[in-house]
């Protein structure tokens, strides 16, 4: 190259930045359609990013179509205070069936009943909408291993930092044409030249250690700023979470700890979410609950408790097997959930969710052309599964796309 620097310059027809479960989807499908693939993760794929928490994947436990799609999508539009993309939230649900189900074909061990068959369950929000339960590591185990054998070429340990353009302007008045990054280990430069981009970089998030990803730093985003994508959702930079256990520590599986029967009660041992959401009770929303358990204690009944001493052990089994970070965490700070309440204090996390990154339409197409996105990333995640959706339908359009040279 001309330069005391160590580059590395590799050229593919689709780059996927970020290994989550929306990423490895993307690689998965474009190399079905003949493109050549590079799917480069700054931290080990498997390891890294929301999935390393997620304990549920939405999974319709039929294919939802016609009249029915409405009250299916309902739970959502209201849940979500009608700020859903409801355009979206429709394709979410009409695709969920089957691309789950194409998992269950490769493998992933989704929770089962003892005589095998797969285990459905509602959470929070939802009367109609099931989940699967699945560690989402061993998911993604099992999908990288997929897109391996696909021939999909793999950089693991190197953070992107910054996108390339056509015309070499950010924001630019061309197109996305590749991406640059650094080997967190040995510093190494790599310049990737693609005919289109995948952001599949997550969230950003504090460091919260017990949960989540303390890695999510937001690259993503500011490099899609950069070059012009559109931004929305970018003020609900922050969420409420209410599992702060004993004034100790903090676990992932809300949404599943809810879902096996978790019920919040006061100092005084009374049950009182019925009162603050007399529709879910004590599978209300996070804010929800986090008002609720804050309000209690300012009107002097707390502190508060999550209450499990009454869920068969059969299901906090299932808890542990596909959320192991709640199991190691009881196991280290001497909780049994079987006979101990668990005082829970809400708190407020600084850090974009489902809802705050670049707009993507329903192929995953940012504003900007060559620049797509899927997943926590992006302005329109409705969960985990939805990264898979998009790309699965994105890819059918972007894959035989020649791409522009960089410059």
């Amino acid at each position: 190259m001309g330069s005391d620097l160590d580059v590395s310059v590799q050229e593919c027809d689709v780059l996927v930045v970020g290994g989550g479960i929306g990423g490895v989807r993307a690689a998965l499908r474009a190399a079905e359609l003949g493109s050549s693939v590079i799917l480069v993760e700054k931290a080990v794929v498997s390891r890294a990013g929301p999935m390393t928490y997620v304990h549920s994947q939405y999974a319709p436990d039929h294919r939802v179509q016609g009249e029915e799609m409405t009250e299916w999508a309902r739970e959502f539009v209201v849940g979500s205070n009608y700020l859903a993309d409801q355009d979206w939230v429709q394709q979410y649900i009409a695709e969920a069936y089957d691309r789950v189900n194409e998992q269950i074909g490769w493998g992933v061990p989704y929770s089962t009943h003892k005589d095998g068959s797969l285990k459905y369950v509602t959470v929070r929000g939802h009367n109609l909408g099931t989940t699967l339960g699945v560690d989402g590591r061993v998911c993604m185990e099992i999908l990288k291993e997929r897109m391996k054998a696909a021939g999909v070429r793999l950089f693991e340990r190197v953070d992107v930092i910054d996108l390339l353009t056509t015309d070499g302007c950010r924001p630019t008045a061309g197109a996305v044409c590749g991406a640059v990054g650094v080997n967190v280990v040995t510093g190494q430069c790599h310049v990737f030249t693609a005919g289109s981009v995948i952001l599949n970089t997550g969230p950003w998030y504090p460091k919260l250690h017990y949960a989540f990803a303390d890695h999510c730093s937001g690259e993503g985003h500011v490099a899609a700023w950069r070059v012009g994508a559109e931004f929305a959702g970018m003020e609900f930079g922050q969420f409420a979470a209410w599992s702060y256990f004993n004034r100790s520590f903090f676990t992932p599986g809300q949404a599943k700890i809810q879902g096996i029967g978790g019920k919040f009660c006061n100092v005084a041992g009374e049950y009182f979410m019925d009162r603050y959401d007399p529709i879910w009770g004590d599978k209300g929303g996070l804010f929800t609950i986090a008002r609720a358990i804050m309000t209690e204690m300012v009107e002097g009944r707390g502190p508060c408790y999550l209450d499990l001493r009454h869920v068969p052990q059969a299901d906090l089994e299932v808890l542990y097997e596909v959320s192991p970070t709640v199991r190691r965490a009881f196991t280290e700070f001497e909780v049994d959930p079987s006979t101990d309440l668990l005082e829970v204090t809400p708190f407020i996390v600084l850090g974009t969710s489902s809802t705050s990154g670049p707009t993507i339409d329903l192929d995953g197409a940012t504003t900007v052309p060559g620049l797509y996105a899927a997943g926590y990333g992006t302005a329109c995640s409705a969960s985990v599964l939805d990264c898979g959706v998009a790309e699965c339908l994105g890819q059918a359009e972007i894959a035989p796309m020649p791409g522009p040279a960089c410059v």
